[in-house]
């Protein structure tokens, strides 16, 4: 008889690496980016993104365990570096975003 596997574990320093779609993320809230596709992952530095800042995606990714969909962004300021953020935080524009 097999045992059946618990949930696949998020990587918290995942970096897909760099590079843009063209298909522009706009914050819809004050948020920081995270520094893998969970919410249990941390906050890349030490304050907020004000709302709209300018996103590019570079890539998405369904987290398994809990079905939420998540963006890697590059952010047009370079004040802020890549990282995670929540589909439930952006605004998406017109495109298609590759799968990580």
């Amino acid at each position: 008889m097999s045992v059946p596997l618990g949930p696949t574990a998020v990587n918290c320093n995942w970096d897909p690496g760099a590079g843009t779609t063209g298909v522009s993320l706009r914050t819809t809230k004050s948020i920081r980016l995270r520094y893998g596709p969970a919410s249990g992952c941390g906050f890349i530095g030490w304050s907020d993104m004000s709302v709209p800042t300018q996103l590019w995606a570079v890539c998405k990714y369904r987290n398994p365990d809990s079905g939420n969909l998540w963006y890697y962004v590059d952010p047009s300021d370079t004040t802020w570096r890549n990282g995670w953020i929540y589909s439930g935080n952006v605004s998406v524009g017109p495109g298609l975003i590759p799968s990580c």
